[in-house]
């Protein structure tokens, strides 16, 4: 069987594993746009102008960054731990753990970047509704407009893959763990020797 069957097989079977785990991605790239959008809105030049408001708007973005890197980690977390016994049944039956780590990988990576898509375009849609929103909470007199921001695109796109890296890297720390522990659902980190 190879590996490709493999992961067409459990993108069937693990659709109530995934949904949990595909909202979270969904949900962090949408508001992760939708806020910088806003930050590269051209209405929000009065709030950008003032030096608290260019502070206030850059340390926002780094908290935002931080905590959905730390949720999407967790999210992950839970995600491969919902499948330890699946991943240890795969090294019990022959899998070497590079084969697991590609099928993790793969899988991820449909996931991830079709949620990063779908994430995108649900934070533009969005962003309109949170800019009239801050107008009313702020006080600004304007009219908010749609604006597409490619500068907003890449910063997510960027932002987003960095925190893939650090996914495909816990999952191939992870894959690394011997099949009992990872059978009977523990999670342990291999030791060096």
């Amino acid at each position: 069987m190879s590996i490709n069957t493999i992961i067409l097989r459990n993108l069937k079977k693990n659709l109530k594993n995934y949904y949990l785990y595909v909202f979270a991605l969904i949900f962090s790239v949408a508001l992760y746009f939708a806020f910088v959008t806003l930050q590269y809105d051209p209405s929000m030049s009065e709030a950008k102008g003032s030096i608290k408001g260019a502070a206030a708007i850059k340390t926002a973005s780094i908290l935002l960054v931080a905590i959905v890197s730390i949720f999407l980690l967790y999210a992950n977390t839970i995600f491969i731990k919902r499948r330890s016994k699946e991943i240890g049944l795969f090294q019990l039956i022959g899998m070497t753990k590079n084969e697991i780590f590609r099928l993790l990988s793969l899988e991820n990576l449909l996931l991830y970047f079709g949620s990063l898509i779908i994430g995108i375009f649900i934070g533009f849609s969005v962003s309109k509704l949170i800019l009239m929103i801050l107008f009313k909470l702020t006080g600004v007199e304007g009219i908010a407009s749609l604006h597409f921001s490619s500068e907003a695109l890449l910063q997510t796109v960027i932002v987003f893959t960095v925190i893939y890296v650090f996914i495909m890297l816990m999952n191939f720390i992870l894959s690394r763990g011997k099949p009992f522990y990872l059978y009977s659902g523990w999670f342990r980190l291999p030791r060096e020797k």
